[in-house]
């Protein structure tokens, strides 16, 4: 679980831990054990089941709480309450209690929010953020990057919220494309589109090239069955 941990204190009472290794699969199943799996802790951690490994940990404690930093290596998470999947992930991680942000530097990028997106977002390099804030009740996301691939070049602006009240989630998207083809922009349509307009978009729109183009969209991310989306 943890290789060649050392700590070292301060005479105001900090606390610094650092670790070459930590086994995030196995701190996983832990959490999910010591949390238990009924609780809101411990269905968030079961649900994600993150797994890879956090390389050069540093965990530093004092009175104003805790702060955490390391290497993402072959990171991986399932798609749970917002939270997107992640397919051998890689970035410096740091974060604190209530929020945490993966910095992205150019490796490639296998991800996916099929709540929200079609199909698997596949480039082979990525360079930008993606922070979360949590706390009882509410998950907020927001990522930005440069994507980049054979087949697309896209600059990708995503926020989600995900509060207690269902009805009250929101989702908010500005991809600008400098170039891809027609089939695969569609993956940035969000499910959340509906009626004529999707429709629209999935059969007039057949083939060809996307240059210079951009694509914006606000939204609730659930509506009430028969009542428009807001």
């Amino acid at each position: 679980m943890v290789e060649d941990i050392g700590f070292a204190a301060d005479t105001a009472g900090a606390l610094t831990l650092w670790a070459d290794l930590l086994d995030l699969g196995a701190w996983n199943a832990l959490f999910v054990s010591a949390l238990g799996a009924g609780g809101t802790l411990g269905r968030w951690f079961q649900g994600v089941g993150a797994r890879g490994e956090l390389r050069d940990v540093q965990l530093h404690v004092d009175r104003e709480g805790i702060a955490y930093e390391g290497l993402l290596h072959g990171a991986y998470t399932e798609s749970f309450n917002g939270i997107p999947r992640l397919e051998d992930a890689g970035g410096r991680l740091r974060g604190h209690l209530q929020a945490l942000r993966i910095a992205l530097a150019g490796a490639p990028l296998r991800a996916s929010m099929p709540e929200h997106f079609d199909g698997r977002w596949n480039y082979d390099s990525a360079a930008g953020e993606i922070t979360l804030w949590f706390e009882p009740g509410y998950l907020g996301l927001r990522g930005t990057g440069d994507l980049g691939s054979e087949e697309a070049a896209v600059e990708l602006g995503l926020a989600l919220t995900r509060p207690h009240d269902p009805l009250e989630g929101h989702l908010s998207m500005l991809a600008r494309v400098d170039r891809t083809t027609v089939g695969h922009a569609r993956q940035f349509l969000p499910r959340e589109l509906r009626g004529q307009l999707r429709s629209w978009l999935d059969t007039g729109l057949l083939g060809g090239r996307l240059e210079e183009g951009a694509l914006a969209y606000h939204g609730h991310t659930r509506t009430l069955p028969d009542l428009p989306m807001r």
